[in-house]
């Protein structure tokens, strides 16, 4: 829909890709959008009109047409890695990070030299909680350039949040050689709260909100060790001002869901456990809260099926059994709650086993 009968008529005169470009270049950008849908309702097929309308909605925030756009100029030309690369980082930056990371995917595969795609691909996988995957296409990276501080940086957040200390170690010392203070301090942060030290790693990660609270994913560090320490009001805070700043924060979203079940908020709870599973459904923790928070509003079928589900997938999972049996007393289902008590006990003595050999 045009604006003023002087945009109307501008936008007629300018009715060609050069002088809509032209008043691209000059700044007019209201202008050029509706120059180029000018041409378009005559030229539909113009790869380069669609492409710079495209461009031009986004410079102007107006990220959803952007978006529109891209995707009629991919119509149009599936092969243009420019188009395509535009599109993602309009994705990304509307944090609709999954449809980022499908695009990004294509693009590393048409690219895997180049490193912009590899490392916002990386922090895609990362936001979804796919952290094996993030290590798996970093490593050819970090094999080349070891001192990368952007990809050990990724690699070690991706090596602690799998369970790999090891590994998260060594890209820990690797960015305290290149000396990134703030991203020091946040891997060293995360390693104690993994470690479960959560006193030295709740002051380890203030020191990296203070230092740099732009980095992704620090304030969810920050929320889970502050709710571990006993500061349940603060973990809320910071909980919030990580999902302020990214609401499709997967972390955040499921730990926040996470909090808010224990403290009895069921609506908040779904909330955000509902947002992490649009994100990434398979993860395993999130359908154990999901199975958790279903127990809480007296479904305890529901969550018997899904518990049942985890502990096929993972049968060494503790929680999930201690849950499932709770879930079968609810359902005055004794014997199947026995045989989960048994399984309990097993994997408690193994549990032990393990931590008297270390």
């Amino acid at each position: 829909m045009l604006g003023s009968p002087a945009q109307h008529l501008l936008a007629q005169q300018a009715a060609t890709p050069r002088q809509a470009f032209q008043l691209q270049q000059q700044g007019k950008l209201s202008e050029a959008v509706e120059a180029y849908r000018v041409y378009l309702s005559t030229n539909p097929t113009s790869l380069e009109a669609q492409s710079n309308l495209a461009v031009c909605l986004a410079q102007l925030g107006r990220m959803e047409e952007a978006i529109v756009a891209y995707q009629q100029a991919l119509k149009l030309s599936s092969n243009s890695l420019p188009v395509r690369m535009n599109l993602a980082i309009a994705y990304y930056k509307q944090q609709r990070i999954p449809e980022a990371a499908r695009e990004l995917e294509t693009l590393h595969t048409a690219q895997p030299a180049n490193e912009q795609v590899l490392l916002l691909f990386a922090d895609c996988l990362m936001r979804m909680g796919e952290y094996a995957e993030v290590r798996q296409r970093l490593e050819p990276l970090l094999i080349a350039q070891p001192a990368h501080l952007a990809a050990n940086y990724l690699m070690g957040m991706a090596s602690l949040r799998g369970g790999d200390a090891r590994a998260g170690q060594q890209s820990i010392d690797r960015v305290m050689k290149a000396g990134g203070a703030a991203e020091t301090a946040y891997l060293l942060g995360a390693a104690q709260y993994e470690a479960g030290d959560y006193p030295a790693a709740r002051d380890q990660l203030a020191r990296a909100v203070a230092a740099n609270p732009n980095l992704p994913g620090v304030h969810t560090y920050y929320a889970q060790a502050l709710a571990e320490t006993g500061d349940s009001a603060g973990a809320r805070e910071s909980f919030r001002e990580a999902l302020r700043r990214n609401a499709a924060d997967f972390e955040a979203n499921l730990h926040y869901g996470a909090l808010l079940r224990v403290e009895k908020d069921l609506v908040g709870a779904e909330r955000h456990l509902r947002q992490a599973s649009a994100i990434n459904p398979r993860y395993l923790p999130l359908q154990f809260q999901l199975a958790s928070l279903e127990i809480e509003r007296g479904k305890a079928e529901v969550a018997v099926a899904l518990l049942e589900q985890i502990v096929e997938q993972s049968p060494s999972y503790l929680e999930a059994h201690v849950a499932l049996a709770r879930a079968y007393y609810r359902l005055r289902r004794k014997e199947d709650g026995d045989r989960q008590r048994d399984i309990i006990r097993q994997l408690e003595r193994e549990l032990q086993s393990k931590e008297l050999k270390q």
